[in-house]
């Protein structure tokens, strides 16, 4: 399981608190940008003792504004070896996430959830599945086979209920009223 950055049920705080309590990592998406991600885990790692892996490109800057943490700058995971509980901010890759979370260095941290062909559908589906009672697809995960057959097929491009189209610029318009 994971978890995704959404505002509207706890802040970034509580959020990094039972993603850690889980040992699961929180999803962000390109638009969640200056929100207080990165402050609030500097003050989650604080808190705990935490070191911090970032990119290399800011971890240099984040050491000078804040002294007292452990920020350490990504270049090939090599640098986190033989520390445990180490929390990670957004720009490392998901799949060096993934590999370093399974040998154990990972505690939790923001991953950058990057868009691909079905991250449209997927946001949908989640969101009905959470306003009806439970997640229905989480971190690109397969339908569950049982889930599966209770679903029924739509098409995929219902006609707009107004439509105007035009030749070029200066042709008469088209107009199509419920695709006719």
């Amino acid at each position: 399981m994971s978890f995704e950055l959404n505002l509207a049920h706890m802040s970034i705080s509580d959020l990094l608190e039972k993603a850690a309590e889980k040992n699961e990592f929180i999803f962000v998406r390109q638009g969640q940008r200056r929100l207080g991600k990165t402050t609030a885990l500097l003050e989650f790692a604080r808190k705990n003792n935490y070191p911090v892996l970032t990119k290399r490109e800011v971890a240099r800057c984040y050491q000078v504004e804040h002294p007292d943490l452990n920020i350490i700058g990504y270049v090939d995971g090599s640098e986190v070896d033989g520390l445990y509980n180490v929390v990670c901010d957004e720009g490392i890759p998901k799949d060096a996430v993934k590999r370093l979370h399974k040998l154990g260095v990972l505690l939790t941290g923001f991953v950058r959830e990057e868009p691909d062909s079905f991250s449209a559908v997927r946001e949908d589906v989640n969101y009905v599945g959470h306003k009806y009672g439970g997640t229905v697809l989480l971190d690109g995960e397969a339908i569950p086979k049982g889930d599966l057959n209770s679903l029924e097929a739509e098409p995929l491009n219902k006609p707009p209920l107004l439509q105007i189209e035009l030749e070029d610029i200066d042709s008469i318009p088209h107009v199509f009223y419920k695709g006719e």
